[in-house]
């Protein structure tokens, strides 16, 4: 007797499914409506659009999703950016093994003048002692070979990690994405099997 007065009628049981199943309702709503930052969920709905039965929609493949995905995902942008970057770093390492030619010149004045002197004017003051230049350097990176050599595989070392980490973020999206393709199966069969169950049921109780 004690176990017959434990179990829960159908009725009272599919009524706290039913509960449950609005809490999780309105859990979801309250996480979309965060996620598109309103601020409340009172008044928010969603419209189902008519996609017929959704048991027997086709789901758009894992690869398909991933080559729309990879194009416009920012962090996917962002690791292309780094690597990019890295390789840029490997050019102007490598630069310190060309020779540089330089350009230089100058304008300048001696003059000088002493109390026993009289003052010139400012303008002949510059004319004075007026000198001028103009030269070219160059400079052949002889025994920087090693320091350079360090910094060009330092470099090369950093844009070959860049590499891997774009990859590594490529492959974290696409199991994401599988992951979310097969949680769609799974619900799409689990909604062909309640369908069934509830079209059964409605046999049974006419």
């Amino acid at each position: 007797p004690g176990k017959a007065a434990a179990q829960k009628p159908p009725r009272a049981r599919a009524r706290q499914s039913e509960i449950q199943a609005e809490g999780n309702l309105n859990i979801a709503l309250l996480d979309l409506t965060q996620l598109l930052e309103l601020p409340s969920p009172e008044g928010f709905d969603i419209v189902v659009p008519e996609v017929g039965d959704p048991s027997r929609a086709l789901l758009m493949r894992p690869e398909a999703i991933y080559d729309e995905a990879v194009a416009v995902k920012p962090a996917i942008e962002a690791a292309k950016l780094n690597v990019d970057a890295a390789e840029l770093s490997v050019a102007r390492a490598k630069g310190a093994y060309l020779p540089t030619l330089s350009l230089n010149g100058g304008l300048g004045t001696n003059f000088y003048t002493n109390s026993k002197m009289p003052a010139l004017p400012f303008g002949e003051q510059i004319r004075n002692n007026f000198s001028q230049y103009v030269g070219l350097s160059l400079n052949i990176p002889i025994f920087q070979g090693f320091s350079t050599r360090n910094r060009v595989r330092t470099a090369q070392l950093s844009y070959k990690g860049q590499q891997i980490q774009l990859e590594s973020v490529k492959k974290a999206l696409y199991k994401e994405i599988q992951q979310a393709y097969y949680n769609a199966v799974t619900s799409q069969a689990r909604y062909a099997g309640s369908r069934e169950s509830a079209a059964s049921a409605r046999q049974h109780s006419e």
